[in-house]
């Protein structure tokens, strides 16, 4: 089987975890590797621990940028310097199973496909945890499939659809044919402008791809912070969820698809719901300036015409309530209904 991979793992503040990142990289069980390490000015040591990788391993190579920039444009940095027929992409404090190349690029090769998606596991307190949604999936989408399914359980739910969106967006659980992204030019925006920065690439590459394949093994490990919420309170997260959804609108005008409307919808939907759980988690001592903000959120212009717009009525039983709630402008009901889901599930 020939042909190199080319490995882009953006690199900032990861001291404690690039040794392991990188273990699960030049141990691969297939070596025809380029590994591209963008260090996106870590004030950390992790920079120099580049430095010493590429004296271990002569398939490393190290980008020093002089501006921090984020995670997607350190990627679009890393595809500056691609030298390989396939791409992957590794966020540096996750790591690989070690046959995770081999078995992407048996794939991708016997099918003839563009990408190949795979499964992760969550990486908790030193044990992994497996989740089957990826076999659920095909086993390759081709032809239409491609939007009408693959692209379309990416961008968000059904509306009778509870959970999170059935197919994953990261860019990293795909290994992906360099033609396909360079031919076409797609790159990744910034985080720093767009929550979720992937969704717009893998929404570009959607509309060039003709066949997808699909390894049903979670051959990626993710590392998992449960205290997102916790560590990170965003004060525009509301705004930059409204520019999620414009942005998603322009990116999907081209796509003629009433279906794919409306779980763009659920797509802003699912990250308002992530707006009050930030309201309702970071309520201590703050409990009215919180029912403020959610107040404002149910009254915004945007909100309130998505909701008469969508199908509430169809949905599950307690989205819908908290949906209806929302369009109403029930602030204190909102609130608590949050509040009880994030306490009982």
């Amino acid at each position: 089987m020939s042909g190199k991979i080319s490995i882009i793992i953006p690199v900032y503040n990861v001291e404690k975890y690039l040794d392991q990142c990188l273990e699960s990289v030049v141990n691969q069980t297939y070596k025809d590797l380029q590994i591209i390490l963008v260090d996106d000015k870590s004030p950390d040591g992790s920079g120099a621990l580049c430095d010493a990788w590429v004296d271990k391993d002569n398939r490393i190579e190290v980008v020093h940028k002089d501006v921090n920039e984020g995670l997607g444009f350190a990627r679009n940095t890393g595809l500056n310097y691609v030298k390989g027929d396939y791409i992957l992409f590794l966020d540096s404090d996750d790591f690989y199973d070690l046959d995770l190349c081999e078995k992407t690029m048996t794939a991708i090769k016997e099918s003839d496909a563009d990408i190949c998606y795979f499964g992760h596991k969550k990486y908790v307190d030193g044990k992994t945890i497996d989740n089957d949604y990826v076999m659920n999936m095909k086993d390759k989408y081709e032809g239409k499939e491609i939007i009408d399914e693959f692209l379309a359980q990416i961008i968000g739910q059904a509306v009778d659809e509870s959970g999170l969106p059935k197919i994953d967006m990261s860019a990293w659980r795909v290994l992906y044919k360099k033609d396909i992204i360079f031919d076409n030019n797609v790159r990744f925006c910034s985080e720093r402008e767009y929550l979720c920065e992937d969704l717009f690439f893998r929404i570009e590459l959607c509309k060039f791809i003709k066949k997808v394949a699909v390894v049903k093994e979670n051959l990626y490990n993710y590392r998992y912070n449960d205290d997102s919420l916790t560590s990170r309170y965003r004060e525009d997260r509301f705004d930059a969820s409204k520019r999620l959804y414009n942005k998603l609108c322009e990116s999907i005008a081209d796509i003629d698809s009433a279906d794919i409307a409306e779980r763009a919808i659920r797509c802003f939907m699912n990250n308002l719901i992530f707006c009050l759980k930030q309201e309702e988690f970071h309520s201590k001592n703050r409990y009215f300036k919180a029912l403020g903000r959610i107040k404002e959120y149910s009254s915004d212009s945007l909100v309130q015409e998505l909701l008469v717009k969508y199908p509430i009525d169809k949905m599950k039983k307690t989205n819908k309530l908290l949906f209806k709630m929302v369009l109403n402008k029930r602030a204190v009901i909102v609130f608590y209904l949050v509040k009880a889901k994030r306490i009982f599930g």
